[in-house]
């Protein structure tokens, strides 16, 4: 058991470490930095928790003044405090109205000011139960947030993860805690329900092994789920772009979940009031010029857009500005290309000269729609 836990310490430690880096270089995609930090700590810990076992501690205490061990303690035991508000963060952060300073004073700092002023209540052995009821609570209320947004999270393709993990979450705490109390040990002078690797003697009764090896079946399940699927690593419209256009597209996808410049002051009312729904209206557009593309409709200016997708026009408008790469009119040509090589794999030329494909799209000289079509296609009409 003690190699296991070791290796497989080692392994959550790296899986967590390389999905953080992953979503870290896609920083500003939706809901991507918040899993990414809170991956990071657990690595960090994941780190700190195999050094128990490697690192040569009397040289540790001698060139930092602590020990090895309280150093560890004094990490995991912030961690377990910190880790809970984080993940009440991520859904005040993504939820469907502003919250004001005081809502979110009260979901955030409540629940840790309450734990630690009940904790000066009860004797110290007492702590792991009361550690356990906040893990409890913060489960909870994590799960009644997600339901509550519920729509919106399955809009952006993360609720089945989010509520398996609040549900694992809640289940891993419970068995951790049921551990300590089936063993006589839940009455304890330290917060934490599952103690640090090499803390205590590995092989004996009391060392939690098992629990310590779930959590880390755990953390290393989590970042291989988030590897394989790319919508939730990359962010879902990052994924998905290629689906919408043809091939050319996939090097210099002119999209962006994340704004592209600087928000101007008279756009900044504008924002807050569509923020956590800029990502489904790039989807709506994006299924429109699909269809476009493909020959489904026909779109002539913005409030075409705008009145396919049931938006107002102010707001098609503020998306284009700082969601797309291209002025609206580049993008006019872009997607018309792209048309045109739909068109061309489509046999449009058995039947037709590209001279009749140039018209169509308005172009007079065969010389500029060659031009714009292999800007866009990275090939002429002819060879496409």
């Amino acid at each position: 058991m003690d190699i296991i836990l070791i290796i497989t310490s080692a392994f959550a430690a790296i899986s967590c470490l390389y999905i953080s880096v992953i979503m870290f270089s896609n920083k500003g995609r939706l809901f991507v930095n918040s899993l990414s930090y809170l991956l990071l700590l657990f690595s960090i810990a994941k780190f700190i928790d195999i050094g128990n076992v490697i690192v040569n501690k009397s040289q540790f205490l001698y060139y930092s003044n602590i020990s090895y061990n309280n150093f560890q303690q004094n990490f995991v035991s912030f961690l377990s405090l910190l880790v809970p508000v984080l993940c009440l963060k991520f859904f005040t952060d993504h939820w469907k109205t502003k919250l004001n300073k005081k809502q979110r004073f009260f979901l955030l700092f409540l629940p840790p000011i309450i734990t630690i002023l009940t904790s000066f209540l009860f004797e110290k052995i007492y702590y792991s139960t009361i550690i356990y009821v906040y893990y409890q609570l913060i489960g909870l209320l994590s799960l009644f947030l997600l339901m509550k947004n519920r729509k919106y999270f399955i809009q952006i393709s993360v609720f089945d993860l989010l509520f398996a993990v609040i549900i694992t979450y809640n289940m891993f705490t419970f068995i951790a805690y049921y551990y300590l109390f089936i063993n006589d040990v839940y009455l304890s002078n330290s917060i934490l329900i599952v103690q640090p690797l090499g803390t205590v003697p590995l092989g004996t009764d009391n060392s939690g092994g098992i629990i310590k090896l779930l959590l880390n079946l755990i953390l290393i399940v989590l970042p291989t789920y988030i590897l394989l699927k790319p919508k939730l690593l990359y962010g879902d419209y990052f994924f998905n772009a290629d689906i919408a256009r043809a091939k050319s597209d996939s090097k210099n996808n002119h999209w962006s979940s994340s704004k592209n410049k600087q928000i101007l002051k008279k756009d900044v009312r504008l924002y807050k009031e569509i923020k956590l729904d800029i990502s489904s209206i790039i989807f709506k557009i994006i299924k429109v010029e699909k269809n476009y593309i493909n020959n489904k409709l026909i779109i002539y200016k913005i409030e075409n857009i705008a009145l396919l997708i049931d938006e107002n026009t102010k707001v098609v408008e503020f998306i284009f500005n700082y969601h797309n790469n291209l002025s609206f009119s580049k993008y006019m040509i872009k997607i018309n290309m792209l048309k045109a090589g739909q068109l061309i794999e489509s046999g449009y030329l058995k039947q037709n000269s590209v001279n009749d494909l140039a018209n169509m799209f308005g172009y007079s000289s065969r010389s500029a729609f060659y031009s714009k079509f292999k800007e866009f296609n990275d090939s002429a009409p002819s060879q496409y």
